[in-house]
């Protein structure tokens, strides 16, 4: 049976702290594994059988531009940063705040709202007011 490890070592390749170690695999930090038990993956790694196509689902989401997967996006834990005229800005969920939020332009809205918010970034987005930049954790 893996273990998990809870660490604040700045040896690894994740960039949150507290990382969480289940055997030798870095899942990141808190919020990760918030978004791991509310996807319903988090046994599954502590089983050692998570399958890895969770990865998959999220490109596929980034790549369908809709409300819908905005919303999903964010609901899994992603942030979306938005530029807009070399000004960034990032959305995200806390799904697991009392209440849930959405943060969205500097403020929390309720985390039922995250669909509505997708819709007007995606409106922003198609006019080209924005663009959504893709950040990769160091």
């Amino acid at each position: 049976m893996d273990m998990v490890v809870f660490s604040s070592s700045d040896a690894t390749r994740c960039a949150s702290v507290p990382k969480v170690f289940i055997g030798a695999t870095c899942y990141g930090g808190f919020e990760d594994i918030q978004a791991m038990v509310m996807g319903g993956t988090f046994q599954n790694a502590v089983d050692g059988t998570l399958d890895d196509s969770g990865d998959e689902e999220i490109a596929q989401l980034k790549e369908t531009m809709t409300s819908e997967a905005y919303a999903e996006l964010l609901k899994r834990g992603e942030i979306l940063t938005i530029d807009e005229g070399g000004s960034e800005m990032d959305v995200w969920a806390e799904p697991f705040a009392k209440p849930p939020v959405v943060y969205y332009e500097g403020s929390p809205e309720p985390l039922e709202e995250a669909e509505a918010i997708a819709s007007r970034i995606l409106v922003r987005l198609k006019s080209g007011d924005i663009e959504i930049v893709s950040k990769e954790e160091d």
